[in-house]
């Protein structure tokens, strides 16, 4: 029998359909990523699954006693205490143990030797057995794990509740839940208040964590790490795809190519039916087209494949700008003892598109309003090229009055424009009719989003400086804007946790951490392997500490005669380290940057040619060593 299986379930909100017939069975666990447009029904379908909302019709079949947890994504958190005593409620059943071992340790003092002590002390010994099997030991180091992996700093553990932030009560929620091991974990969009580290620790614990999980999210990155399937809500529907995100997306296209080249050829032979019935109905060859007529009204129809509704973006600068768009030169940035950044030196170039990621608090933010005028630097410069023109897109969309209603705001971007030409305009972004009068302040955070994006088209700026511009963007919306900002022919900065936004659009990735910043050259994947091959090296052999590492990690140049000396063991090893070793040489290669500066460029370039010769006597010296059976 399945964990919980949902059977033709249908759910209405006054004449508002939102699901009907939805079938979905959940295995022991599977991990299940639950995605849709804005609106469709995802949220109340989790909100059915966990018992807080009854379905108007179908079955929801759980198998009896099943532990089922619901992180919504704006939790209802009415806790008390600390924040560490609410996440202990996830070891409850621990603490009853606790208590009870500590009354009978208590009777065992009061009761004298003989058979009811015995029997106490026998008990006393299985509830420790159970306390110790079910890590009662350890939950305490449990806590501060999830907590730190979270990224909750130990000056929050005993923080009251009530003084957390929004963002830090849902974290602590699902801190909370992921702790009492459900054996049904519900997640509604979770990585919405993480940064990255937050988001990749959520995403490891996740892949081994043991119980099934079905998660909502817009977070395509996070969906190929974590789900096995993915479940998609669409026209009140749900089907499901086997594999991650990118799996889905590949089974989706063929799906929707196959059945538009059904429907195509169907739709054909109808016409052609319908134009015989037509000519023959009255006819000699009445019969017929009166038999044709009955065996198409049978003809069970295929349906025109429904394409999901995305707003169209189309970013085009007014006025082409400078080569050289933006230059920082020993930038530096600190908010009382903590510093942000220091040094920070930067040029971007025209086309460039720089993806800016980083922990929580670690400045990004903030270099973006230092680059606008809207905060002053500590030191150093701010120098915008010639012609440069900047849009912006604020995170908190601090750019639209909540009093507006959306067609002011649009005024306020093209004064001069006539508001017939203004509707058209921003009805490809999925606002029509009377809705331009709507105010700013009574829209969704995905409409105040698409709002603004409207809004910063309109101005014909040729840099985009964007904070996290998909932020309630649904999967749909998200994808329009990668594609208009890959079509954009001017300069982007743009500060995201969107791993698969910054894996598509990004030319170069700004690393802001611990107050210090790094360019990688390529897209996220790039950064990502950088990184990686950062970490392996660190991991081969440690770095000097006697020299400073500019390019790589110091090492000693491998020699004729130590080759000599090596076991196939070491010359593996050794292979390792300089595949790794190239792997960042190459891409420090690949940035333009570094030929403004020809001495960095020679010692790159030399480096590049001692460790690729050095690979290349290791590989043939290992291709021999195997030959010789030296295994």
């Amino acid at each position: 029998m399945a964990l919980l299986s949902l059977q033709n379930i249908y759910k209405a909100f006054g004449p508002q359909i939102v699901v009907e017939g939805v079938n979905l069975q959940i295995e022991d666990g599977e991990k299940i990523g639950l995605i849709g447009a804005n609106g469709t029904g995802k949220s109340t379908i989790l909100r059915i699954i966990a018992g807080s909302v009854e379905p108007d019709d179908g079955i929801v079949q759980a198998r009896k006693g099943i532990a089922i947890s619901h992180v919504q994504q704006d939790p209802d958190f009415s806790a008390h205490g600390t924040l560490f005593e609410y996440i202990r409620t996830a070891f409850d059943d621990l603490h009853t143990l606790q208590r009870e071992m500590q009354s009978l340790e208590a009777d065992l003092h009061t009761v004298p030797d003989g058979d009811e002590h015995n029997r106490l002390a026998h008990r006393l010994a299985e509830l420790h057995d159970q306390f110790e099997s079910r890590g009662g030991y350890a939950y305490a180091s449990r806590i501060e794990e999830v907590l730190q992996g979270l990224r909750f700093p130990e000056s929050v553990f005993h923080r009251a509740t009530t003084k957390l932030s929004g963002g830090e009560r849902t974290r602590a929620a699902i801190a909370q839940a992921i702790l009492s091991e459900p054996d049904l974990l519900l997640l509604d969009e979770p990585t919405n208040h993480m940064d990255l580290d937050a988001t990749r620790w959520l995403e490891s614990f996740l892949q081994k964590y043991r119980k099934a999980v079905l998660v909502v999210s817009h977070d395509r990155y996070f969906l190929d790490k974590v789900a096995g399937r993915i479940a998609e809500v669409d026209h009140t529907r749900v089907q499901v795809f086997k594999g991650n995100y990118t799996d889905y997306q590949t089974q989706k296209d063929e799906q929707q190519k196959t059945q538009r080249r059904q429907f195509e050829q169907q739709q054909a032979v109808i016409a052609k039916e319908e134009d015989f019935i037509r000519r023959n109905l009255a006819g000699q060859r009445t019969k017929e087209a009166q038999g044709r007529r009955k065996r198409l009204e049978r003809v069970e129809r295929i349906e025109r494949p429904q394409e999901s509704k995305t707003f169209s973006i189309d970013f085009q600068p007014a006025v082409r700008g400078a080569n050289e768009v933006l230059r920082l030169r020993d930038l530096s940035k600190s908010f009382g003892d903590h510093t942000l950044f220091s040094g920070l030196h930067l040029d971007i170039g025209r086309g460039e598109r720089l993806g800016v990621i980083g922990p929580s608090g670690a400045g990004k933010t903030t270099l973006a309003r230092l680059i606008l005028g809207e905060e002053k630097p500590d030191a150093g410069q701010v120098i915008l090229g010639h012609g440069v023109s900047i849009g912006y897109h604020a995170q908190h969309r601090i750019d639209l009055d909540p009093e507006d209603t959306i067609i002011d705001e649009l005024f306020k971007a093209r004064p001069k424009a006539e508001m017939t030409s203004l509707r058209g305009y921003i009805g490809r972004f999925l606002f029509t009719g009377d809705d331009i009068f709507k105010r700013i302040g009574a829209l969704s955070g995905g409409e105040q989003t698409r709002v603004a994006l409207a809004k910063l088209i309109l101005g014909g700026a040729n840099f985009l400086v964007l904070d996290e511009p998909t932020n309630h963007l649904d999967i749909p919306s998200r994808a329009a804007l990668e594609q208009a900002v890959k079509d954009y022919e001017g300069t982007v900065l743009v500060v995201s946790h969107d791993r698969y936004l910054l894996r598509n659009i990004a030319t170069h990735i700004l690393l802001i951490s611990g107050g210090q910043a790094r360019r990688f050259p390529g897209n996220y994947a790039a950064y990502e392997s950088a990184i990686a091959a950062e970490e392996a090296i660190a991991r081969i052999k440690p770095k000097s500490a006697s020299k400073p590492q500019t390019t790589g990690p110091v090492r000693e140049h491998i020699t004729t005669a130590s080759m000599k000396k090596m076991s196939l063991d070491e010359v593996e090893r050794k292979i390792m380290l300089l595949e790794s070793e190239v792997e960042i040489l190459s891409a420090q290669l690949d940035d333009p940057y570094i030929y403004e500066h020809p001495e960095k460029a020679k010692v790159l370039q030399k480096s590049y040619r001692q460790v690729r010769s050095e690979l290349d006597k290791l590989n043939a010296l290992w291709e021999k060593m195997v030959e010789q059976g030296q295994c």
